[in-house]
């Protein structure tokens, strides 16, 4: 199991995908349970490493922001 802040500290600029940096901003914005174990140690990971989302990851990704930053976005 590898956490979400492990990922994103061993970044670098050649491996800095669009995922990776909206990961990077909601993990800045959560505060205690914001997310689940689950987000934080599997799926988030997962996504991080990948270059390019499918419309299904999209889709999760952008629920989880929208819950964590709320209407704002």
């Amino acid at each position: 199991m590898t956490d979400i802040a492990t990922v994103l500290k061993n970044t670098s600029p050649a491996t800095d995908t669009a995922p990776r940096a909206r990961i990077r901003r909601l993990v800045g914005e959560c505060v205690g349970s914001d997310l689940s174990s689950f987000e934080k140690h599997e799926l988030l990971p997962s996504f991080a490493n990948r270059f390019v989302l499918t419309e299904k990851q999209e889709k999760c990704l952008a629920g989880i922001e929208a819950r964590v930053f709320g209407e704002e976005e």
